[in-house]
C-alpha cells in the first residue's frame, strides 16, 4: 500500500471568476475580529456560484501546486491536496467555495487583519468553529508549502503538526520549528527551477519530491544531498530595474486594470516590478489610488 501524503499549499490571489462585494473582506463591517469572522462565514455560506477550489484558483502558482501532486505520485506516494486560505481556512481541493477576496498580507485592500497577531487570531477562529487543522489532515507524510506571511499566520498550527506522528516537511515558512524539517526558501535557485518568485517554494517542493528514489519524505541524507546540490547551482539574482515617470506608472495601472478588472494594488506593483521597472511602494500606492479614482 502506498503511503498517504498530504500536500498543503496556499490559495492564489488570481481566481477564475471575480468576487462579489459580499465576498470581499474590504466590505466587512468594522466589528471585533470574532464578529467579522462570523459575518464572513455567513456571507460565504450564502454566496452563489460556488465551485471546487481546484477550479477556482488560477495562475502559475496553482499550476505548480498541481505539478507538486504529480511529483508526489511519481515518488510512490498517494497524494491529496489541501489549501490554506485566509478566506476559507484549511480546505481540501474538492471543497466548494465562491470567488472571494481575503489575504494575510497586511496593508492589502482585503487584509483580514492589520498585524501578524491579528492574522493568527483570524486563523484560530477557523479552527475554533470546527475547521480543519494541519495536524488533523496530516497523512503518513505531509508537505506544507507556505510563504513567510502565511506561515506566520499558521504558526501555532505548524507547531502542532510538528508534534504529530509522521514524516513532515515545511517548504518556505517563517522560522525553524523543533520536530519539523524545513526547506528554507532560496531565491538563488530560481534561475535553475524557473518561474516567478511567487511560485519558487512550490517549485522547490516539486524538485525535492522528484529527487526521491523511494516514498520516504525526509532524512538527514536527503537534506545533505539537497544542500550539496543547491550550493552547486545557487546564483544570486541582481536587479537593474528602470524607474518610470508618474505618467508611465499611471498608464501601466490603467492598462492593467482594463485588461484585468479588480486587480489589487499589491498584485499590480508586483507585475510592474516583474516587468523590469521600479517604483517605491508608497509612491505606487498614491498613483494606484489616483488611477482607481479617475
Amino acid at each position: 500500500m502506498k503511503p498517504k501524503l498530504t500536500v498543503v499549499v496556499t490559495c492564489t490571489e488570481r481566481k477564475s471568476a471575480p468576487a462579489t462585494r459580499e465576498c470581499q473582506v474590504r466590505h466587512l463591517p468594522k466589528l471585533s475580529l470574532t464578529e467579522r469572522h462570523d459575518t464572513w462565514l455567513r456571507r460565504l455560506d450564502a454566496a452563489v456560484g460556488k465551485k471546487p477550489v481546484s477550479h477556482l484558483y488560477a495562475g502559475e502558482a496553482w499550476r505548480r501546486a498541481e505539478a507538486v501532486l504529480g511529483a508526489a505520485a511519481a515518488a510512490g506516494f498517494e497524494p491529496r491536496l489541501f489549501v490554506a486560505s485566509a478566506g476559507l481556512g484549511l480546505v481540501p481541493a474538492s471543497a466548494l467555495a465562491p470567488a472571494y477576496g481575503a489575504t494575510f498580507t497586511v496593508g492589502h485592500d482585503d487584509s483580514v487583519a492589520s498585524s501578524v497577531a491579528g492574522n493568527r487570531d483570524w486563523w484560530t477562529q477557523f479552527c475554533a468553529v470546527g475547521g480543519k487543522t494541519l495536524a488533523g489532515v496530516a497523512g503518513d507524510a505531509t508537505v506544507v508549502v507556505l510563504s513567510e506571511t502565511y506561515a506566520s499566520a499558521l504558526d501555532a498550527d505548524l507547531a502542532r503538526l510538528a508534534e504529530t506522528p509522521g514524516d513532515h516537511l515545511l517548504v518556505g515558512g517563517s522560522r525553524e520549528i523543533a520536530g519539523l524539517t524545513r526547506l528554507r526558501s532560496d531565491l538563488g535557485l530560481r534561475h535553475v527551477l524557473g518561474g516567478t518568485a511567487g511560485s519558487l517554494n512550490l517549485r522547490m517542493a516539486e524538485a525535492w519530491l522528484r529527487k526521491l528514489t523511494e516514498p520516504k519524505l525526509t532524512d538527514a541524507q536527503r537534506m545533505k544531498g539537497w544542500v550539496t546540490w543547491a550550493d552547486g547551482v545557487r546564483k544570486t539574482e541582481r536587479y537593474d530595474r528602470r524607474t518610470l515617470t508618474d505618467a508611465l506608472v499611471l498608464e501601466f495601472i490603467e492598462t492593467l486594470r482594463a485588461q484585468h478588472p479588480g486587480t489589487s494594488r499589491t498584485r499590480a506593483l508586483r507585475m510592474l516590478r516583474d516587468s523590469g521597472h521600479a517604483c517605491e511602494q508608497a509612491r505606487f500606492a498614491n498613483l494606484f489610488a489616483q488611477a482607481v479614482a479617475a
